[in-house]
């Protein structure tokens, strides 16, 4: 499941769990407790599974990100010129850059 079907699925839980909440208050019906801790837990292990995907999605990226410039820089390394190679660090930089890695 994508990411936001996880978060939407999570409020409907969420939304259930606040309900019988407030069932549980007007009632004092030890159902409506665990039916909204059930309920609660859901939601949250939801929320954990979204930003699971998250982190799933940024690990895929790194790791392409670093074989295409771990391929290019033992290119460089055998057949480069030096401008060909600072070519590879800048682009070694901008990558950590938009990661937020370094400034």
């Amino acid at each position: 499941m994508k990411r936001e079907e996880l978060e939407k699925l999570a409020e409907k839980y969420q939304q259930k769990a606040d309900k019988a909440f407030q069932n549980y208050q007007e009632t004092g019906m030890t159902r409506y407790d665990r039916e909204h801790r059930t309920n609660e837990d859901l939601a949250e292990a939801l929320r954990m599974a979204a930003r699971a995907a998250d982190d799933s999605s940024r690990l895929v990226d790194l790791r392409v990100t670093l074989a295409e410039l771990g391929s290019r820089a033992a290119t460089e390394l055998n057949f480069g010129t030096d401008e060909t190679r600072k070519g590879v660090l800048r682009d070694i930089a901008a990558s950590a850059r938009i990661r937020g890695l370094i400034h």
